[in-house]
């Protein structure tokens, strides 16, 4: 991050993919961006590291947004920098991005001071009129010292307090970033600052009374359209239920939707028909764009690879149909097949060589539907509580038969949870959706759809000496034996239920064998998996440790 040469790759990178913003979320960036006279000791030199492995036990960490001092003790300096020198590197970077058409924003949560805490009389309390004081200059600092920052954004939250007087949450934004931004617009007459307000723990109303009607220049408001999980349905029902009602009384008022991937990190993702009805679900007219990324991950270089490249392949080239799928098909929707069937043969020309660009094609895209689909049916709606490439969440890591026994299907999804299922058998009534056995069986027909394509291209291409084509079949082959895991573990959850509510031991023999067939796919996953992949510590859950995971997997029997 620290090297302009992966800046460049990058940014040159989602240009080329039609991305036109850039957003670094980032709690408090400003000790590491800008020098204040006033307070000359918050500056910080250097690039430093935490000595200490990451685990994901919450505790060790705090939370997500801040660092505490278990950290902050357990600190090496990997990199030795002056902040003069930070603040030429990141001209330099914002630079090259406007010259590629991107604008940067910088994107905090509040109020949390982390390095700045401590010093001058500076806390984490809502109240403190030195913390006020200092966010405001730093704000009007760092506008100053990048001419070509585009735009700020922040959310008021998560360690912000409900309050009703002067330091309510969005009259104390306006009081830091919205006068902050006026001082430097003081010194800068001419300087526009789109302003980028998240709902998340603020609400619309206190955002327009707040802070909006004083705001001179361009305002969105932001929100997470698919919660934590994009890559489940294509029409999430979360905007109707939760910001249209709101957003409907402010005409002129947009929305960013953020579309959170905090599911699908390790494989590689692309379904053009997915993209389309997503995109064209959203609702157009109170949308100002949509921004693509994770919480706690960066999407940077992978880490994951066991033949990796040197230096590591950037995340938006490894994922490269992902990416371009979004930032394409977001300029123009009707992007055909063909569109994506030549890009393939670009890339893998040996390929359309043997004449089976089309067979790759299918199976890349009927991969990636396995996921959206189990999510869905085993609905979380946050970071922490569902990753779906390892089965499993943060608290209780590996989700059981039992938790899918338990769990509810995603809200407007059509689809029918093992509860209700069950309920409908014994009592002889019609499901009102899609059944959990119809959900297996279509989890079976991509797995077969994902094998067959493997068989085909393994034997038709050997040997492959085209390593990111190699990994790409085995990627597929992977969500081939997730796909089947997945589809016998839910059939396995509507039998165990069915067993628990009758006794019938027909039900129960029949979950344990559907349970022995999801082990011996997960067998398969693991080792396709571990081919190519390392464990991997996930950001908001557990390690995706997938021959560790196979105990847990042999325990549902």
């Amino acid at each position: 991050m620290w090297d302009m040469t992966f800046w460049t790759e990058y940014l040159d990178t989602i240009a080329l993919y039609r991305f036109n913003t850039l957003m670094i979320w980032q709690p408090h960036p400003f000790p590491s961006l800008v020098k204040l006279d006033e307070y000359p000791d918050i500056a910080l030199d250097d690039i430093d590291q935490c000595k200490i492995p990451p685990t994901y036990k919450q505790g060790l960490w705090g939370e997500p947004q801040g660092v505490s001092n278990y950290v902050l003790d357990n600190l090496k300096t990997i990199k030795k920098i002056s902040i003069s020198e930070k603040i030429t590197f990141w001209k330099s970077v914002m630079s090259y991005a406007k010259q590629r058409g991107v604008k940067v924003y910088f994107i905090t949560w509040n109020v949390i001071m982390n390095a700045a805490e401590g010093h001058y009389g500076i806390t984490a309390n809502q109240t403190s009129e030195k913390t006020i004081a200092y966010l405001r200059a730093s704000v009007k600092q760092l506008l100053l010292t990048y001419p070509d920052l585009y735009g700020l954004g922040t959310t008021p939250g998560e360690r912000m307090h409900a309050r009703t007087d002067k330091y309510a949450k969005m009259k104390w934004i306006w009081d830091t970033y919205g006068e902050g931004i006026l001082d430097a617009k003081k010194v800068q007459p001419d300087r526009t600052v789109s302003w980028m307000n998240r709902v998340w723990e603020g609400g619309v109303d206190n955002i327009m009374t707040d802070f909006a009607d004083k705001y001179p220049d361009p305002l969105t408001v932001s929100m997470k359209y698919s919660d934590a999980h994009v890559y489940s349905s294509v029409a999430p029902p979360f905007y109707g239920e939760k910001l249209k009602p709101e957003l409907d009384k402010y005409p002129k008022v947009k929305t960013w939707m953020t579309l959170r991937n905090d599911g699908i990190f390790v494989y590689r993702w692309g379904d053009p028909d997915f993209v389309k009805q997503f995109l064209l679900h959203l609702p157009i007219e109170k949308t100002t764009g949509f921004d693509l990324g994770s919480d706690g991950y960066i999407w940077a270089r992978e880490c994951a690879s066991l033949h990796p490249q040197s230096p590591r392949q950037l995340e938006v080239k490894k994922q490269w149909f992902q990416f371009m799928l979004w930032g394409k098909m977001g300029y123009d929707i009707n992007t055909t097949s063909t569109y994506w069937t030549d890009e393939m043969d670009s890339k893998f020309p040996v390929v359309k060589q043997v004449g089976l660009t089309q067979v790759l094609y299918k199976a890349w895209q009927t991969s990636s539907m396995i996921f959206p689909l189990v999510t869905k049916f085993h609905w979380q709606d946050w970071d922490f509580e569902w990753a779906v490439e390892g089965c499993m969440n943060v608290k209780g890591g590996y989700r059981d038969i039992d938790d899918f026994i338990s769990s509810t299907t995603m809200d407007s999804s059509g689809l029918v949870d093992v509860h209700d299922y069950v309920s409908d058998i014994i009592n002889h009534k019609k499901p009102s959706g899609t059944t959990p056995d119809e959900v297996s069986k279509t989890l079976h027909e991509f797995a077969e759809t994902c094998e067959s394509a493997v068989t085909t291209l393994t034997s038709k291409l050997s040997p492959i000496n085209n390593q990111e084509l190699n990994e790409t079949i085995t990627d597929i082959a992977a969500m081939g034996f997730v796909g089947r895991y997945y589809a016998d573990k839910i059939s396995a959850a509507v039998q165990l239920y069915l067993y628990d509510m009758t006794k019938n031991s027909t039900a129960k023999s029949q979950a344990v064998n559907l349970l022995e067939s999801a082990a011996k796919s997960w067998e398969g996953y693991a080792a396709s998996s571990t081919s190519q992949y390392r464990p991997q510590l996930l950001a908001r859950t557990r390690t995706l440790d997938w021959n560790g995971l196979l105990t847990n997997v042999k325990n549902d029997i």
